[in-house]
This record gives C-alpha cells, structure tokens and sequence, in this order.
C-alpha cells in the first residue's frame, strides 16, 4: 500500500492540488497515523482557507477556498465536476466544496485531497481522492486513486483537459452514486 513517491513526485502533488501545511511527511505520519479518518478530515477542513505559495500551476500566489480551489487545476476539476452533476444550472456550485489533504492530517490516513458535495436534504457525500504516479498503487481508503503522468496529463493542451474530464466523470459519478457516510457527517 505504501506509495515510495519520490521528492519530485510529491512537490508535483503539491503544486498540483496545493497543501495546507510543510510538515515532512515523514513527521505528518508521525503526530496523525493514529488519527480516524473523519477526525483526519475534520481537522483538515479547520486549517482551510489557506494562501497557497506561487508556482507553475499556481502563478498568482491566490488563496484557497473550499468553494473556490486555488490551483488551476484543482479550480478546474472543480469547475467540471459541477458542471457534469449539474450544479451550475441549478445554481448550486456552493454545494460543492474541494478541500486540500496534502500535508495535513488527511495525508497521513492517505487522502491527497476530496471532494464534498451537500444533496438538497443536507446530507454530505464525499469521494476521497489520492494523486500517485505509480499505476500499482492500492489505497482502499479512499474512492479513487488519480494515477498522474506529468509529461502526458499536464502539458496544459489536449493530455490536460482530457485528464481533467476523465478525473471529474469519475468523481462525478462517485458523488452522484454513493450513499452518504455517517460517520463523516458534520455540520457547517
């Protein structure tokens, strides 16, 4: 299960889905393996809004929020997952937020980042999301695993918008279908 990511990997992760903390990750493991995943989360959430550094996916330095990802790639994967359930024509794209697992305590139980979505009866649906670039990775304790290849899948031409559709039609499909989970519930 363990994902040997090398440093060029993982700052790749971060300037592809931001990162709400510096921690090592050796010490992330350290001070939150002991964590349960909605303890993860919830602490994770509570360090969010953050600035995120200026980079190549990330030119301007801007802040990050839940309902407005701060990368462009995590903006625009938003952006399609909303348009592919539906919640712009509803006016409802606050009904879905993003929020940064990278170097917070939802990284030590193994979610890079996740995707909340709020149905019309408040219940709150989640797909768990961890970024690799090794294709036999297993993490079963997340939704979906996104398999990255930097030089084909973020060159910002047709590789990028075909792996941003691809992603959002997959998480999509994970938040329209799956049953709510209880124990990740919490109020706003």
């Amino acid at each position: 299960m363990t994902d040997h990511i090398t440093g060029e990997s993982k700052i790749h992760e971060v300037m592809l889905l931001g990162e709400v903390g510096k921690e090592p990750e050796r010490e992330l493991s350290i001070r939150w393996s002991h964590l349960p995943m909605a303890v993860a989360l919830s602490d994770t959430r509570a360090m969010q809004p953050v600035v995120l550094e200026r980079n190549r996916y990330n030119p301007e330095g801007v802040s990050h929020t839940p309902t407005c990802p701060g990368t462009d790639f995590s903006n625009d994967l938003h952006a399609e997952i909303a348009e592919k359930i539906g919640l712009w024509n509803q006016d409802k794209v606050n009904n879905l937020k993003y929020f940064i697992g990278v170097h917070g305590p939802a990284d030590s139980v193994g979610v890079d980042c996740w995707f909340e979505l709020t149905r019309d009866d408040g219940q709150k649906v989640f797909a768990l999301v961890d970024h690799t670039e090794n294709p036999k990775k297993d993490n079963p304790e997340v939704d979906y695993i996104m398999l990255v290849k930097p030089d084909r899948d973020m060159d910002n031409g047709v590789g990028y918008q075909t792996f941003v559709k691809r992603t959002a039609a997959a998480l999509a499909h994970i938040l329209e279908s799956k049953p709510p989970d209880e124990e990740l519930q919490y109020e706003d």
